[in-house]
């Protein structure tokens, strides 16, 4: 267990990482593409003040043991300095630190971070020994840190101080070293070390010589730095030890100190919650807006998004799994999110820095005791991670699966069977055997969709159906249902939630909010709730068990429950900003509020106030829902909405208007406003232009070259209209001109999304960004294979764009980057950009919310 005071030396050095991360930049320059003109172009940006580079000593000769064998060099761009890692020590980097621990694990770990130095304390004192002193006394004074006498040292020829450290607790007992230098002023660099009081005359000899290997140079970071997050401090990193390879970094865009770096705010709803597990007093819940660690003890919550060290907002499956290199772990998107409890860090695990095959994660099994993990991937099958050997196994079709589709899995012993739930039936693979699949005409299953599964003590294997329960033995099967459970009531609707206790009883939640403590001897539920004060409502998603044998749920927008000494006690944030998490659509209206679409309705907020000024939902207005959502702010102060039909809110009450109104299509796909004040409509079966009373439709059957409309822009007399596979068209003064990969340089058929800077059209589609100026198409090199998704502009020039699964490009005037780690949009796939009136940017993502920028 590592020591309070050595958590304090840690966690110091994760703020000096946060205020780092706003300000990584890479210095690759791109030039725009010959021939486009009208974007405007920013001047270079001029640094606050100018660098000022230390004088250096002579450098020693450093006196290192000649057993000390160090690896190749590593360049720590954001930080600003490069080292030579011992041998046998698992190297992470996360922005401007770097973390290693050894690869046997005995407790070792080293540190070095760089950061602006008032990021390390407020108020710093000029000298650096009293800053010395002041940043060890605040945290020994804090934190049980007893620190020696200061010494003075060299790191790369230059001055630096240090003081040993020694732990007051004795479990364990450490002994370490931190040390601090000054390579520029304003800008510090911490190094620290520790290991077990045995261990360190050892250990201290390869801190000597990883300390001697430290070179510095310019850092490249942002000269306005971004505070940290509110406590626990996060950041993102790959996880140590075995599961951890090198990430490829991307090369065809450069990390820019010119994008906005702050502040920057998350909009989510974290109340709709997907799966729950609890470690000491904390309930982690994974949610569709980010992650939620509950207070079980007072009700206080933090909340981490991906501006808190999350790589996507929304999380599909938690477990506390305390293997090496692991810690509280949660299935997403993008891999895996690994909160390490000891170093209150995050971590990312994924298929580019590790053995995983796939990303797209739904279902998680630990078991400490046997070592190993299993990764359920949504459509590719499953992993199993071999925590003695450190090897990944995977497992998919060919391997015995039914399909690689994976929403539910359980285990049976120390992997004698594993069962896993496609939605479609239930694989069994056992060891020796041949595969089983278990479905409707197979089995006494009277659906395929199974939505857990549990194993109790005695090898029986449980499955969550509609309205049923299924235990399977060997090969006898028992179902339990409302008729054959006649001693009580048994919960109806879907079997969300379905947990094991170690008396062999099951706790059963279901999607009605019903939760029953099953007895299998008795056959009845011997409790049942529903409805309880401390109850959330909402429909359930899933269920557990506490190490304590406290009850948890989830919940599809209600929050958590907990059920502990004989009551229930809810948890919900208050005041969650957004209906739903799958943002749709955004629009400004003329009075300044912002709209946004989202799968649970459109609601309007004040961005002044934050608060939710308007919220529409199909209970309580006549709006229609669809996969695809459009907002569209009329010039008269009114809004629109496309999706089944399209419907216009005047202030006061909604108008809909669909097919037998005139509208040419039942699908609306884009709306824009000509110069004329008449509003155009691009649906899949043509366009409809809106005069204020009567629709005027343009399809095939009068000239339109193709009818399936998915974009629209109005330039002045002009509007710009782009068909899925037809091509782009360009209509004035009745006049249409078409554009097709087969008549010009168009890159695609389908134009995703047209927006304009200066005199140049920004075309988005599948394989990139393209600039469009007087029929003249230039690629963009740098979003070469980037599908986008969204585009807005500033006045600026600036230019922001999302893509469909590689986050967020900006434009600075001069080149295309990506944002940094700080800036991290909700999710990799971008579906909106909104840059408001007053210079603010929204982005939305497919899930995960909403981020904004006010400058």
């Amino acid at each position: 267990m590592q020591s309070t005071s050595f958590r304090v030396v840690w966690a110091v050095v994760t703020l000096v990482l946060l205020a780092a991360l706003a300000g990584v930049v890479r210095a690759v320059w791109i030039n725009n593409p010959a021939g486009v003109t009208g974007a405007a172009h920013l001047p270079a940006p001029t640094p606050q003040m100018p660098v000022v580079v230390a004088t250096r000593a002579p450098s020693p000769t450093p006196t290192v043991a000649p057993t000390v064998a160090l690896g190749a060099e590593q360049r720590i761009r954001a930080g600003g300095y490069s080292f030579r890692p011992p041998a046998s020590y698992v190297v992470e980097v996360a922005g401007s630190t770097t973390m290693m621990t050894s690869e046997v694990d005995t407790g070792t770990r080293f540190e070095l971070a760089s950061g602006a130095t008032e990021q390390l304390i407020a108020d710093p004192p000029d000298e650096p020994d009293s800053l010395l002193a002041a940043y060890v006394s605040a945290y020994a004074a804090e934190n049980d840190l007893r620190a020696g006498e200061p010494f003075t040292t060299i790191v790369d020829g230059l001055p630096a101080f240090g003081v040993e450290l020694v732990s007051h607790s004795k479990d364990p007992h450490l002994r370490g070293q931190l040390i601090l230098a000054q390579p520029e002023p304003g800008h510090s660099f911490v190094m620290t070390g520790r290991a077990p009081v045995a261990l360190w005359p050892t250990i201290e000899r390869e801190f000597d010589a990883l300390l001697s290997s430290v070179q510095f140079f310019e850092a490249e970071i942002n000269s306005t730095p971004v505070a940290a997050p509110a406590t626990p401090v996060t950041r993102a990193t790959t996880p140590s030890a075995t599961p951890v390879a090198t990430q490829t970094p991307h090369s065809s865009v450069s990390t820019s100190r010119t994008i906005p770096a702050g502040p920057w705010k998350s909009y989510t709803n974290a109340n709709l919650a997907n799966a729950v597990t609890a470690a000491l007093n904390t309930i982690w819940v994974a949610t569709d807006g980010g992650v939620i660690a509950w207070n079980k003890n007072n009700g206080s919550y933090t909340k981490y998004t991906t501006l808190d060290g999350l790589a996507a907002n929304r999380t599909t499956a938690v477990v506390n799994c305390p293997l090496r290199g692991f810690g509280v772990v949660f299935g997403s998107e993008v891999g895996l999110q690994i909160f390490e409890l000891q170093s209150s860090v995050w971590k990312v695990l994924n298929s580019s820095n590790s053995g995983m095959s796939f990303d797209d994660v739904t279902a998680l099994h630990c078991d400490v005791e046997n070592r190993y993990l299993i990764v359920g991937y949504k459509q590719h099958g499953l992993d199993i991670f071999d925590a003695s050997s450190g090897a990944w196994r995977y497992v998919g079709q060919n391997d015995g699966l039914q399909n690689n589709l994976v929403e539910a899995l359980a285990v049976v012993g120390n992997q004698e069977a594993l069962w896993v739930s496609s939605g479609l039936g239930i694989s069994v693979l056992a060891a020796g055997a041949q595969p089983i699949f278990y479905d409707e005409a197979t089995s006494p299953l009277e659906t395929n969709q199974i939505r857990r599964i549990v194993v109790t003590q005695d090898g029986a294997v449980w499955l969550g159906a509609q309205d049923a329960l299924y235990k399977v033995q060997e090969d006898d099967w028992t179902v339990y249902d409302a008729r054959a459970v006649l001693a009580s009531q048994f919960p109806s609707g879907a079997l969300n939630g379905l947990a094991a206790g170690e008396d062999g009883s099951l706790w059963i939640g279901s999607s009605r909010g019903e939760v029953c403590h099953f007895d299998p001897v008795r056959v009845q539920c011997q409790e049942f709730y529903s409805g309880e004060p401390g109850m959330v409502a909402g429909e359930l998603t899933s269920l557990s068990i506490g190490a304590d044998g406290a009850i948890y749920y989830t919940t599809a927008g209600g929050g958590v429950s907990m059920y502990s000494g004989g009551r229930w006690q809810a948890f919900v944030i208050p005041d969650e900003p957004l209906f739903g998490n799958e943002i749709h659509s955004l629009a400004e209206a003329a009075d300044g509020s912002i709209w946004v679409a989202t799968e649970h309705g459109i609601q309007a907020i004040d961005p002044a106030t934050e608060t939710v000024v308007r919220q529409f939902t199909r209970d309580n207005s006549t709006l229609s829902s669809a996969t695809r959502e459009v907002l569209h702010a009329a010039p008269e102060g009114g809004i629109w909405f496309g999706a089944v039909g399209v419907s216009y809110f005047n202030g006061f009450s909604w108008r809909s208007y669909t097919t037998p109104d005139g509208l040419a299509g039942s699908l609306v796909q884009a709306i824009a406003t000509d110069s004329q004040g008449r509003t155009w409509f691009g649906t899949e079966s043509g366009l409809s232009i809106w005069n204020g009373s009567t629709f005027f439709n343009l399809t095939r059957e009068n000239g339109l070259p193709d009818d399936n409309i998915v974009a629209l822009l109005a330039d002045d007399e002009v509007m710009w209209i782009s068909a899925a596979g037809g091509g782009l068209f360009r209509f004035e003064r009745n006049q249409l001109q078409l554009f097709s990969s087969e008549n010009s340089s168009l890159p695609a058929n389908t134009i995703a999304v047209i927006a304009k800077a200066g005199d140049v059209l920004l075309l988005g589609h599948s394989r990139g960004l393209s600039y469009f100026d007087d029929g003249e198409v230039t690629p963009v090199p740098a979003l070469t294979g980037h599908a986008v998704s969204a585009i807005a502009t500033a006045p600026d020039g600036s230019i922001w764009l999302g893509t469909s699964g590689d986050g967020l490009f900006y434009f600075d005037g001069e080149q295309w980057v990506e944002p940094p780690s700080a800036v991290r949009p909700p999710s990799p796939q971008i579906t909106n950009i909104l840059i408001a009136a007053d210079g603010s940017v929204w982005i939305g993502a497919r899930s995960g919310g909403l981020i904004r920028y006010q400058p």
